[in-house]
């Protein structure tokens, strides 16, 4: 994160959100706390299982394609969210 970031989001929680907002420290490499993660993981193992691209462009095309129809898909994108406890209410 760049330090003018890191700056505005200090003025943030100056500016009284630190009273609804809780930051949590994450270590540099922690994959399981990262929703990213288990949408890649969801990708590959469902939406691209057991297909082979000839190509570079194949691929892009696939994961696009697949990453559309994750878009339909509530329950998987909750779910990578949930699975990493972020949402604790």
């Amino acid at each position: 994160m760049y330090l003018r970031e890191l700056l505005k989001i200090k003025e943030f929680l100056k500016s009284g959100a630190a009273k609804r907002i809780h930051l949590e420290a994450l270590p540099g490499y922690a994959p399981e706390l990262n929703p990213t993660e288990g949408i890649w993981n969801w990708l590959k193992k469902v939406e691209l299982k057991n297909r082979c691209f000839s190509d570079i462009e194949s691929l892009k095309q696939g994961v696009i394609e697949a990453s559309g129809r994750l878009i339909e898909r509530e329950d998987v994108r909750l779910g990578c969210v949930a699975e990493c406890k972020y949402i604790t209410s």
